[in-house]
């Protein structure tokens, strides 16, 4: 089977059959340097692939996000990148998640995701690229959240879900 390139919005909806809603995004500051020399690096662990790149500090508002469920990027109407959570939304998206970046995160063995992400976000935003986060708001069951994110991994080509592509 062929993977959809550049899917929509209206494509993922249409594909996991539950409603998106898009979050607010507030952008807290950007370009920020020099994170991985704030760690206590005693293992002397290598930067992980995205490590040195500049980051972003952004939180999202909006609707509730004390559950788990898919999350999707849309960069200039484009879906850049689909992920699920079986923890809270809320959480994903704090500071110990992709809204900002810890020093521990830029070295091997870290978070790359969310270093690859919060990259992308500063990039984005200093692009003044149209930047959207979507969320499912209903309540699903890790087994649906897993199936949701697996089904489309295996339909679209997303440009940052490396692992698929």
């Amino acid at each position: 089977m062929t993977k959809k390139s550049n899917p929509t919005i209206t494509d993922i909806a249409e594909a996991i059959g539950f409603q998106l809603t898009a979050l607010t995004i507030y952008f807290l500051e950007s370009n920020i340097v020099g994170i991985p020399k704030r760690y206590d690096n005693a293992k002397n662990l290598p930067l992980n692939k995205y490590g040195s790149s500049k980051f972003c500090k952004f939180k999202v508002s909006g609707v509730d996000l004390n559950h788990g469920g898919i999350y999707v990027f849309v960069v200039n109407g484009e879906v850049k990148y689909v992920g699920k959570t079986n923890q809270t939304l809320e959480k994903r998206f704090s500071a110990n998640g992709y809204g900002s970046i810890s020093p521990r995160n830029c070295f091997k063995g870290g978070q790359s995701t969310n270093c690859k992400l919060n990259a992308q976000m500063n990039n984005w935003y200093n692009n003044k690229d149209k930047i959207e986060i979507y969320i499912t708001t209903d309540k699903l069951s890790e087994t649906q959240i897993n199936t949701l994110e697996d089904s489309l991994l295996a339909t679209f080509n997303f440009a940052l879900n490396t692992q698929n592509n």
